[in-house]
């Protein structure tokens, strides 16, 4: 899970954030709110360093920047980790879908041995044959 921080950490992040989103040029929607959250929670380090530098150079986040930061590290990593995981999947399926396959040989082999087998013991005429 991305965000496991508990009720009170999130309300005491929400407490920072408002703040320092009022002192920047981005507009005050949930994704410079992302960007901010990730930011204070610590757990995006390049929007963090990104926005160290903007800070420490006096400078305000834009909108044009905001977006920039947002589809770069933030819905970029959920590409990147939808991306493993539907390849991750796929090969799941490949290996159920193998694995379906030679079982359904090896029940064909079974069913021809039954056959066989049965096709046999109906020849016999009395137990006396049976060696």
């Amino acid at each position: 899970m991305r965000y496991e921080e508990t009720k009170q950490q999130t309300s005491e992040l929400l407490r920072l954030i408002i703040p320092l989103m009022a002192k920047h040029e981005a507009a005050c929607n949930p994704m410079t709110y992302t960007l901010w959250y990730e930011y204070l929670a610590g757990i995006n380090m390049p929007v963090k360093h990104i926005l160290d530098e903007i800070i420490d150079n006096a400078q305000s986040l834009t909108d044009a920047q905001a977006v920039k930061l947002y589809h770069k590290y933030v819905l970029g990593r959920e590409t990147d980790a939808q991306e493993k995981y539907d390849a991750g999947f796929k090969r799941l399926v490949d290996g159920v879908s193998g694995a379906a396959t030679v079982a359904t040989e090896k029940a064909g082999d079974f069913v021809d041995a039954l056959g066989r087998h049965g096709a046999i013991l109906q020849n016999i005429e009395s137990t006396d044959a049976v060696d």
